[in-house]
């Protein structure tokens, strides 16, 4: 049975801080306004979960998928159709199994254009699951099956408060197809040796293999749970890395009283993309290994080099919560000053929220809710989604979505190039359950980026690269303007470095953190014989059209080298399907 309801505006909340600049200004709807027990609109405020917003069905609007719970008794799954606002609950078929101390992420894994799900979690908090759905198509009315030919290890989050980050799909080797990487409690030991699990799994033609070569000098990963994964190029080499953080059962605590050093710390590692198949760690030591929170890639400078910020609570310091902002200067890190930063136990959403160019996150979570406007100049400027004055709250609308142990979408609602949020969790200080939406009312408009020009593609070495000249953007500056790429086969087959329309531009995933080009360039290792297309991406995720690659390759297509064979005694060259003399006549 279909339900449908629409997600109107509710009370208007207008920012009254001390930002400097222009703070986004929020009309909020408050989809469980009372009671401690979830009575609102969508099945989905809970802790342990995902809410991941993607366009399944390919007719431009963000449909949103979530899946989770905090306990065996209090499990959903569920997706949300988008019908220019409307939405509407979709009968599901029974391939969808109802997880606790669950994510999701959406990903097209085999490039027939529609979006899969990847879905972790535990029914019961033993058993655990990583499941893949394919998306059918138009012909199967976007219905979605579980693929039982992908089989992962699974794995869960294992606590309620931050699980948003377990999944990351990323095109580690530049060969055309997304690959998986998932860290999380596997519930035992999943290789025979650790019961945490971090891994990559490569994308071999549609069917996901794991990787156990995939950092030099070690066959896996730090083997972490209860952080997060983040993707970005953190060197602008065009290959993306990965920061992963968590506890660790190997890492080192600090030496006791007596100088004895045990087993069993939080640390988050940087694995730097080698373009070989591979990942190399890092010696960058991060100020505190976060547990239940995460370290990411944002550009808080406007330079075009990732930077990196370390969220979470510092084990070794009696939990307490920790911030430290690492600046980028040409591929090295340093520990920055006072970023303005919070820290604590969170979920991240990202992107440029006031329009004003710089790039902003909110984080949810202990102990509080924030949003983070970025400054662009390494600082951050810090909004309390509520703050408590005696019995109230100062920003009553926004803090009734203050909420931890859920999750937060920076997302475009409603098709206006400008960031809304969607969030959900458990509130402390309302005593119930949160979850909302906050439309940005914003009155600074924001534009797409221009599209790149001079897209060129050249092949040589069995690769092929692709290079173009900078977008502009009216306020992102033109060293921030980040890139996506699209390839298609022969066969009308399209990978994407983050799902998009090719038509149009918009982007098919938000919500989270999209890991982009920070390049003007890309080295693309698929086999075979593609058109190449590059779009500009603004930092509130906004795309301009795709502009189609020209130049020494212009018509990409792979030549075939003549072959000569011999029958009955007369010579002939064979080239693709054609079969000539050697003087040249054609006879097949």
């Amino acid at each position: 049975m279909k339900k449908n309801f629409l997600l109107s505006a509710a009370a208007l909340f207008a920012s009254a801080t001390l930002i400097a600049g222009n703070p986004a200004t929020w009309n909020v709807t408050d989809l469980n306004p009372g009671g401690t027990d979830y009575t609102g609109a969508l099945p989905s405020a809970m802790a342990g979960c995902a809410m991941v917003f993607g366009d399944y069905d390919n007719d431009g609007d963000l449909d949103m998928f979530y899946v989770g719970g905090q306990n065996a008794d209090n499990v959903h799954v569920g997706l949300l159709q988008n019908n220019n606002g409307a939405f509407t609950a979709v009968e599901l078929s029974s391939d969808f199994i109802a997880l606790q101390q669950a994510s999701a992420a959406w990903m097209d894994y085999n490039n027939d254009g529609n979006l899969d799900l990847i879905i972790v979690g535990t029914p019961d908090g033993t058993t655990t699951y990583t499941y893949v759905m394919k998306n059918l198509g138009a012909a199967e009315g976007y219905a979605f099956e579980e693929d039982i030919d992908n089989y992962l290890p699974g794995i869960f989050g294992e606590g309620n408060d931050n699980v948003q980050h377990t999944i990351a799909a990323i095109d580690y080797n530049n060969d055309g197809w997304t690959d998986l990487v998932l860290s999380g409690n596997a519930g035992a030991k999943w290789d025979g040796e650790h019961g945490r699990l971090t891994a990559l799994f490569k994308n071999v033609n549609g069917i996901f293999e794991f990787e156990d070569h995939a950092t030099l000098g070690a066959e896996t990963f730090n083997q972490v749970n209860g952080g997060g994964i983040a993707v970005g190029d953190a060197n602008n080499d065009g290959y993306m890395d990965l920061l992963i953080g968590g506890y660790d059962d190997d890492a080192d605590k600090l030496p006791d009283a007596e100088g004895v050093v045990k087993k069993g710390n939080c640390r988050t590692v940087l694995y730097i993309n080698n373009g070989n198949g591979g990942f190399t760690k890092s010696p960058l030591t991060f100020a505190a290994a976060n547990n239940q929170g995460l370290a990411f890639f944002v550009d808080a400078n406007n330079d075009g080099w990732n930077d990196i910020v370390d969220l979470g609570r510092d084990l070794n310091n009696g939990w307490a919560n920790s911030a430290t902002l690492y600046t980028n200067a040409n591929g090295t890190f340093t520990a920055a000053g006072d970023a303005g930063l919070a820290g604590g136990q969170t979920v991240i959403g990202m992107g440029d929220l006031n329009n004003d160019g710089n790039m902003d996150f909110v984080h949810a979570g202990w102990p509080t809710v924030n949003i983070a406007y970025g400054n662009g100049d390494n600082t951050f400027t810090e909004q309390a989604f509520a703050a408590k004055d005696g019995d109230n709250f100062v920003d009553a609308a926004l803090g009734s979505l203050a909420a931890r142990g859920g999750a937060v979408s920076v997302v475009d609602l409603n098709g206006d190039l400008t960031l809304d949020m969607h969030i959900s969790g458990w509130s402390d200080a309302n005593g119930r359950w949160s979850d909302g939406i906050a439309m940005n009312t914003i009155t600074v408009a924001n534009q797409a980026p221009t599209a790149p020009t001079n897209v060129v593609v050249e092949k040589a070495a069995g690769a092929y690269t692709i290079s173009w000249a900078a977008a502009t953007d009216d306020h992102t500056p033109t060293a921030a303007i980040r890139y996506n790429i699209a390839a298609q086969d022969a066969e009308g087959n399209v990978w994407m470095l983050v799902p998009a329309d090719l038509a149009t531009g918009k982007q098919k995933v938000a919500g989270m953190i999209p890991a982009y080009l920070t390049t003007t360039s890309y080295t693309f290792k698929g086999e075979g014989s593609y058109t190449f297309s590059v779009q500009a991406i603004d930092q509130a995720n906004a795309g301009s059209a795709f502009v189609a690659a020209h130049g020494s390759a212009v018509e990409n297509v792979e030549v075939v080298a003549p072959k000569k064979i011999v029958e009955n005694g007369q010579i002939y060259i064979l080239k693709g399907d054609a079969k000539y003399t050697v003087l040249g006549q054609n006879v097949k």
